[in-house]
């Protein structure tokens, strides 16, 4: 009996150093794997709370917004991809608010209002849309 409690105490000693000499991987470390890390991407924008979460640390971050303001292309691809657009153009609730903010931010700065203005009226399509409308009133 004696040699099974020293055998067992061993062995109970042997797994515990084990699992201390077990070193948790970092953030970083898991995602330099690209499986891990789309993995991990995927189940982030796969839950709502995760990804809700995730847009409003994004959006809380002076850091972050800062990031984006200062680059370009990430700008251009948030904004000009065809998945924006096919947002955009299937969801009249945010067509609705980005022309209200437009408005909003074009009320408040007179050049962005006078280079919209002659953005909008330099496309034919626009100018004619915006003719017709004013007639109209």
């Amino acid at each position: 009996m004696k040699k099974i409690n020293i055998l067992l105490a061993i062995v109970v000693g042997i797994s515990i150093i084990s699992c201390e000499k077990v070193k948790e991987k970092s953030v970083d470390e898991l995602l330099e794997n690209s499986k891990m890390r789309e993995e991990i991407f995927s189940a982030i924008l796969n839950n709502h709370k995760y990804s809700d979460s995730l847009l409003n640390r994004m959006l809380a971050s002076e850091e972050y917004k800062a990031f984006v303001c200062n680059n370009g292309s990430m700008m251009k691809r948030m904004f000009m991809s065809e998945e924006m657009d096919s947002l955009i153009n299937n969801d009249n609730e945010i067509m609705e608010k980005m022309a209200t903010r437009l408005t909003k931010k074009m009320e408040a700065d007179k050049v962005m209002c006078d280079k919209t203005c002659n953005r909008m009226m330099e496309n034919d399509n626009v100018r004619k849309y915006l003719e017709h409308y004013s007639n109209k009133k």
